[in-house]
């Protein structure tokens, strides 16, 4: 979460946003923040419902039933903290900061007779899973996030090191890299990515119609806008083949820690050239080594490639609060057979994965 992000959400947004900001302040200076949105039944880009009824959806829509309209956090793409809160103040100090934050999310809820989730709260997110569990939330099973640690001085010490997952590995990164090149692709960071905004909007619905369940939440002037807030905090990688731009994906940088947030491809265009790997991970790996980043962060599909290609995952939960005593009553027992039936359908690389942790 951080302001430009926030500002490109309330610019680029398709439909309703309704964002609201609390701010705590002591002695003048903001302390600890949180940002949240209202979504109804029309604005439901994220797939609530869908999210916590699973399988389950289509029969608790047969009864009308839904967890809509919802409080819900600012994160449309990628992982954050849900709060923020002043590195100065010490944890303890902090958690009362904090539960000041969360006590007004709950006067509006039980006010507006409405239920809150938090989505997407990453393992390493102590402090908000604490706050939440001890405020009586539910925890709901989520998919892992996948995450690359950058531990190496070069690439070929990337490459070398995969050793480890697969003899093969090496080879096959070699041999995609060669071909990717041999195809005549060019990988690049865009320096003006307004000046292609509407060809990178393009190939981002186009890999949202097909691989997503639900469309891309933003208009066509994201790119624009998001250029303009963040200029300094993405990285817009685009792949050119004889001069037409036919994949890209952008990260969004922080520090030492990269988010793989969009990936696009024209793979009509592009066919079997291997693109997706070559503009996905071996190119941002690259720079991201040189640059001494500490950590990528890969979302959640794609386990398999991503572990054969060095990835870790990470538990990630989310937190439900249902409005009034019934709604808690019956939503316990229902999520915990939730959690049960979700850590069950995993894939199997996926348990192994978590399990060695």
């Amino acid at each position: 979460m951080c302001h430009g992000w926030l500002k490109t959400m309330e610019q680029a947004f398709s439909g309703n946003l309704s964002p609201r900001y609390l701010i705590l302040y002591e002695r003048g200076r903001p302390v600890a923040a949180t940002a949240y949105r209202l979504i109804n039944s029309k604005d439901d880009f994220s797939g609530i419902d869908r999210f916590l009824f699973g399988r389950f959806k289509s029969f608790f829509f047969m009864f009308g039933i839904s967890s809509l309209p919802m409080i819900a956090p600012m994160l449309l793409k990628g992982y954050s903290n849900n709060f923020l809160l002043d590195p100065k103040i010490d944890p303890a100090t902090g958690q009362q900061k904090l539960q000041l934050l969360l006590a007004a999310i709950h006067d509006y809820s039980r006010c507006e007779k409405i239920h809150i989730a938090f989505t997407r709260v990453i393992a390493d997110d102590r402090q908000a899973t604490c706050l939440l569990r001890k405020n009586g939330y539910i925890r709901i099973l989520s998919a892992p996030l996948a995450y690359l640690d950058i531990v190496w001085p070069t690439f070929d010490d990337y490459k070398k090191d995969t050793v480890r997952i697969s003899n093969n590995t090496r080879r096959n990164i070699n041999w995609e890299i060669n071909r990717n090149r041999k195809k005549g692709v060019e990988i690049s960071v865009l320096k003006n990515p307004s000046r292609y905004a509407d060809r990178l909007y393009r190939l981002v619905t186009l890999n949202a119609a097909k691989y997503n369940l639900t469309a891309f939440p933003f208009e066509r002037n994201f790119f624009r806008v998001l250029s303009e807030n963040m200029p300094d905090d993405i990285k817009v990688y685009a792949a050119f083949k004889k001069g037409e731009l036919l994949g890209m994906s952008l990260f969004l940088v922080k520090g030492k820690i990269w988010h793989a947030l969009l990936t696009g491809i024209d793979h009509h265009q592009t066919g079997n050239d291997l693109t997706y790997f070559n503009i996905a991970f071996y190119q941002p790996v690259r720079d991201a080594i040189k640059a001494k980043c500490k950590r990528i962060y890969y979302g959640n599909s794609h386990y398999g490639l991503k572990i054969r290609r060095g990835c870790q995952l990470q538990s990630v939960d989310a937190f439900y609060k249902p409005y009034g005593f019934l709604g808690r009553f019956f939503a316990k027992p229902f999520f915990f057979i939730h959690r049960a039936w979700n850590r069950g359908k995993r894939p199997y690389v996926v348990r192994q994965q978590l399990k060695l942790q």
